[in-house]
């Protein structure tokens, strides 16, 4: 067991502080929940009006409830609804990090060179997330329990944490062969991620739209959500949770089997075109020196896959619309209030409301993934290389501010256009100066969250990748969770998401869009001066 407690030590901080985050989210959702809802069945019923317009806005990221008049339900769909995603990312990221984190660090090696089999290492990874998810889901299921008044029953939030926890090896599971495909932990954690996004989408979406459930049953969440006890009438999937399980252990055996046919540091497929045989000749192209478009050349393959990432969300939330807006226009309810949140059009604010809401998604994803390599290349030794060419600890943040921003621009620019394109050829028409406004305005957006991480990687890059995820997670919940309690606009602006507001549907707030610029120019600048006050690698 000496991997389970070497896995389980190296990754306290961000085992810590899930739990600790959990227990806050468990204890704010149900606590809220009976505050807000009332106790008459018509307040309950006005609520959950609120409540399932709101579903239907987040159809992106958590399966559209059943029924919300209970705390139940209600719990069911707002937090164990949205956690195979939320707490996916991090199974994947946990995984990519014991396994390959592991290696580019040279401790895999150690491992082996102690006795361990390169197969028990997996296994032994998988059981300490196991202990990791399990304390995590007892820990929620608590919170819930205290603070629901007795409207939640124990036996029923066991058998919802039993679901979690298997859903969550499944992702394990999934970032465990990303591990063994990716060039590093980098790129592993890529592929991992846009799995996952990609069976979530399908999950999801399906619930909200007819056209798409016929294929929801391909995505394994689907088998997590036919699991449903806390709702009324909901029962526990027996079935879909014991596939789960057979799919979490095939995909760690998988994994294991890959990891003894591979090279330590190497991927399991290592492409081998292009190798030439002889000596390496140092370029003479020029502009390649320069940090912008070397950087973005480095990238070069990494951007590609991003920009083929929102370009497949662009289509399908394009050619979704259509059906999306027949299904929404049979809730009176629902079809009032998109009326009068898109000005007459639906089709064209769903698409915003949808797009705009993932693409910030993967932009602030995109912002962790480049900080995330800059607290690496601190650690690694890459960035004291980089220093010894010379130049100053203060070129290198300028340098990384202009990378973030020329992507950001270009991921942007590439994904709204391609969508005003591809919308207007199936009759649905953007203004196209919107268009661009909001593109442009999806920069600062970025950048803010990479200021941030910035600013964090120059003090103690070792947490960089944890704060700034926690950053974006509460800055989402912020912008659904505060008009639904009636928290003031003070709090609603604390959100990066509500500053930059949905341009494609409603003009800016051009003191926030402001705001977010204050934050890019602090955070860099305060990256750039911490840089200079601490030894590189500490």
């Amino acid at each position: 067991m000496i991997c389970v407690r070497f896995f389980l030590r190296t990754h306290r901080r961000t085992i810590v502080g899930v739990i600790l985050a959990l227990l806050a989210a468990g204890s704010a959702q149900a606590s809220g929940y009976m505050t807000v809802a009332g106790d008459t069945p018509a307040e309950r019923a006005a609520v959950t009006s609120e409540l399932e317009s709101l579903a239907r806005q987040l159809a992106y990221l958590a399966p559209v409830p059943t029924e919300l008049m209970t705390l139940g339900g209600y719990v069911s769909w707002r937090v164990f609804g949205a956690l195979p995603l939320l707490l996916g990312l991090w199974a994947v990221w946990l995984a990519v990090s014991m396994l390959r984190g592991s290696e580019d660090a040279n401790r895999t090696e150690s491992l082996l060179a102690a006795g361990a089999k390169r197969g028990i290492v997996v296994r032994q990874a998988t059981t300490a997330f196991t202990v990791t998810a399990t304390g995590a889901s007892l820990g929620l299921c608590l919170s819930l329990w205290t603070t629901s008044s007795d409207e939640l029953r124990p036996s029923v939030l066991l058998l919802q944490a039993v679901a979690l926890v298997v859903v969550l090896l499944f992702v394990f599971g999934l970032g465990t062969v990303a591990a063994q495909l990716g060039r590093s932990r980098r790129s592993a954690f890529g592929i991992g991620v846009a799995t996952l996004f990609a069976l979530n989408l399908l999950n999801s979406l399906g619930s909200a739209s007819d056209a798409m459930s016929d294929i929801r049953g391909l995505s394994p969440l689907s088998w997590y959500s036919a699991s449903d006890p806390m709702a009324r009438g909901g029962d526990f999937s027996l079935l879909g949770t014991g596939a789960l399980l057979v799919a979490a252990v095939a995909l760690v055996t998988l994994a294991a089997l890959a990891f003894e046919r591979r090279d330590i540091g190497q991927p399991l497929v290592a492409a081998q075109w292009g190798r030439r045989l002889g000596g390496v000749v140092p370029s003479g192209v020029r502009w390649y020196r320069h940090h912008v478009p070397g950087a973005l050349y480095e990238r070069r393959v990494a951007l590609s896959w991003w920009v083929v990432g929102v370009l497949v969300e662009v289509v399908f939330f394009v050619i979704l619309a259509p059906g999306l807006v027949a299904t929404l226009e049979q809730v009176p309810q629902l079809h009032k209030y998109l009326t009068t949140i898109t000005n007459g059009d639906i089709a064209r604010g769903l698409i915003g409301l949808f797009l705009i809401g993932t693409i910030q998604l993967l932009l602030a994803l995109f912002a962790i993934t480049a900080v995330a390599g800059w607290a690496h290349d601190d650690t690694s030794g890459r960035l004291e290389l980089e220093l010894s060419l010379p130049i100053s600890r203060s070129q290198v943040v300028i340098r990384r501010a202009a990378f973030l921003v020329t992507a950001a621009a270009s991921l942007a620019l590439v994904a709204l256009l391609f969508m005003y394109i591809l919308a207007g050829s199936r009759g649905i028409e953007f203004e196209l100066g919107r268009v661009v406004l909001a593109a442009v305005l999806l920069v600062p957006f970025t950048v803010a969250f990479g200021a941030i991480g910035a600013l964090w990687t120059s003090w103690r890059p070792q947490g960089a990748t944890f704060v700034l995820t926690a950053v974006a997670v509460t800055s989402y919940f912020i912008q659904e969770v505060a008009p639904l309690y009636g928290w003031p606009d003070w709090v609603l602006d604390l959100s990066f998401f509500h500053l930059y507001g949905n341009p494609l549907v409603a003009d800016p707030a051009w003191w926030r869009i402001g705001l977010l610029l204050v934050i890019c120019t602090a955070g860099f600048t305060g990256a750039a001066f911490l840089s200079r006050a601490r030894d590189v690698g500490r």
